[in-house]
């Protein structure tokens, strides 16, 4: 496998990182929210994926046709806050800002709706594959028996289980199907 291939991988999503690490044979993906429910902290998870996921985040841009599109149009941030998404694949870098999306009404009343619903129907379908990746790496169990206390702790799942092996194919599979339709 050629390393100039995953060389200089990079997409940000508000609380999502996706960088490809070294030689670009693996990537690091990181998740961050900060959560104000029952006054939490800062929630973050960080996990290494091979080479394959690089490859399917670089399909999934690449056949959205992101690359082509200019945010000039859409809505700008507001009360309500902003949605930013920044890509870097190889030497192509682009980046965009519009006002927080809640649904495709959104998206049909903009300026340009066609530019904004290829930016939405991508930031969907990033989000689904990364919360995808988090809950096949990490397990949640309560901390204790008692259901009043919602403390969750996350522990990582064995990556070689047969468990694991049987889930992520399944997972695949229907990814793939999601995104043919």
């Amino acid at each position: 496998m050629n390393p100039s291939i995953f060389a200089t991988t990079q997409v940000t999503l508000g609380e999502f990182d996706f960088r490809s690490l070294g030689d670009g044979r693996s990537a690091a993906v990181r998740y961050a929210n900060n959560s104000n429910y029952r006054n939490d902290s800062l929630i973050r998870k960080e996990m290494c994926v091979s080479s394959s996921m690089i490859q399917e985040i670089k399909r999934i841009i690449k056949e959205s046709e992101i690359m082509k599109e200019d945010d000039s149009k859409w809505p700008q941030k507001n009360k309500d806050g902003r949605q930013e998404l920044e890509i870097r694949l190889g030497n192509e870098h682009i980046s965009f800002e519009t006002a927080k999306i809640g649904s495709l009404v959104d998206v049909t009343e903009s300026a340009d709706p066609e530019g904004l619903r290829v930016f939405y129907y991508l930031v969907q379908d990033l989000k689904a594959f990364i919360f995808s990746l988090i809950s096949l790496h990490f397990k949640v169990i309560p901390d204790s028996m008692n259901f009043e206390d919602t403390a969750l702790t996350m522990i990582p799942t064995p990556r070689r289980s047969s468990l694991s092996k049987t889930v992520t194919s399944q997972w695949y599979e229907a990814v793939q199907l999601r995104i043919q339709k």
